[in-house]
């Protein structure tokens, strides 16, 4: 259900985001001389769409690719995961600000995680009653008294946060990069049709 919901939600923010600037853009269209004024307006009410829709579209089509690629979540739904070392991710159902939980191949490893970090191959995560330091590279999850001094816990949710940023940082500058080109190539193919 997660999923259909961010679909139709995001379907009409879509829509919204469309509906507004081309009346507006459709508005302006009509002040000026009457000569034109026909291939003006149907430039904003057919132009404005395409290439607002055409962003919006290569956008979502380009975060899949990049969200794959890094192996994050690609926005769509009710679950949240970010990768750690040796295929564990961290994970949230439902919300950034429960707490999350460690997993590798669909095992849970860990629950109930409110405060992580990861040191080399090695995650430090707090449950709220109790500290864990879980190596990736032999499986290994052991329950410590408290995580040295060099080892500074941050909250689950601030944890994903930076993670998703430093995956995928470079990426979405590139894929917005991308669909402002698409986008700018299909409103001026259309545009040339209009006379």
């Amino acid at each position: 259900m997660g999923v259909l919901f961010s679909i139709l939600l995001w379907g009409l923010i879509a829509v919204i985001a469309t509906i507004f600037p081309t009346l507006i853009v459709s508005l302006f269209s009509l002040i000026g001389n009457k000569e034109g004024r026909r291939r003006r307006l149907l430039r904003a009410v057919i132009g404005t769409p395409v290439a607002i829709l055409s962003f919006l579209v290569s956008l979502l089509v380009l975060n899949i690719g990049l969200t794959t690629l890094t192996k994050t979540d690609n926005g769509i739904g009710d679950y949240y995961y970010v990768p750690l070392e040796n295929g564990y991710r961290l994970s949230f159902i439902d919300a950034l600000e429960t707490s999350g939980y460690i997993e590798r191949k669909d095992k849970t490893f860990l629950d109930n995680v409110t405060e992580i970090q990861m040191n080399d191959k090695k995650v430090y995560a707090h449950t709220g009653s109790s500290y864990y330091v879980l190596d990736t590279s032999t499986h290994q999850l052991t329950e410590i008294s408290l995580p040295s001094d060099e080892i500074d816990l941050v909250s689950a949710k601030d944890f994903y946060h930076m993670r998703y940023r430093k995956m995928n940082r470079i990426g979405w500058i590139v894929i917005a990069l991308i669909s402002l080109a698409v986008s700018t190539c299909l409103t001026r193919t259309v545009s040339k049709f209009i006379r």
